[in-house]
């Protein structure tokens, strides 16, 4: 093979320089796509999932980082394979985009992805604004939910009973006995 996908084997691409100590995995989501492709109904084949990456169009395949790679060969896999459809997908990913994890590391210039795992383009401002304001919402409304339930968890505080003076006592007899007897015993 001489392809895109086989660069170890193509001339001319220039000097490959490996990262000093590199870390298994740059960021954590790098780690959830690992997991999800360990625990997927895929794994028996890794032929199959290197079969799939390789599918991945040369100019695409250039852009993507390894693991955005391995994520968009999953869920091509899945639905191919019938573990899921593209729309359970659809969904699978709104939820996931919607949560603070994936809109805290929003940020403008990185790499969006479709819905079948390749490029899309990048995040805009607008969209890195959106994703912050967002993330406020979600956090103000944590925020007020935790202090209801301060709230509703605390013992009211009593308050002392008023002590009634003479006076008071007087004027409550004395209205009592102005009063007609209909309303005495309501």
């Amino acid at each position: 093979m001489n392809s895109v996908h086989d660069m170890g084997g193509m001339a001319g691409l220039g000097r490959l320089d490996p990262e000093p100590d590199e870390p298994v995995f740059h960021a954590d989501w790098e780690r959830r796509v690992h997991a999800l492709v360990i625990a997927s109904p895929t794994r028996g084949n890794i032929d199959a999932g290197r079969h799939q990456r390789e599918l991945i169009p040369g100019r695409d395949y250039l852009r993507m980082s390894y693991y955005e790679k391995w994520l968009a060969g999953l869920c091509e896999m899945l639905v191919k394979g019938g573990a899921i459809t593209a729309a359970e997908l659809h969904r699978a990913l709104g939820l996931y985009c919607s949560n603070e994890a994936y809109l805290g590391n929003t940020r403008k210039g990185a790499w969006r992805l479709d819905l079948d795992g390749n490029p899309a383009g990048t995040v805009t401002a607008d969209e890195e604004a959106h994703a912050k304001a967002t993330l406020a919402g979600i956090r103000a409304k944590k925020e007020a939910r935790t202090a209801a339930a301060k709230a509703a968890a605390q013992p009211a505080i009593l308050q002392p009973a008023k002590r009634l003076s003479l006076a008071d006592l007087k004027a409550a007899a004395l209205a009592r006995k102005d009063s007609p007897k209909e309303e005495q015993r309501a």
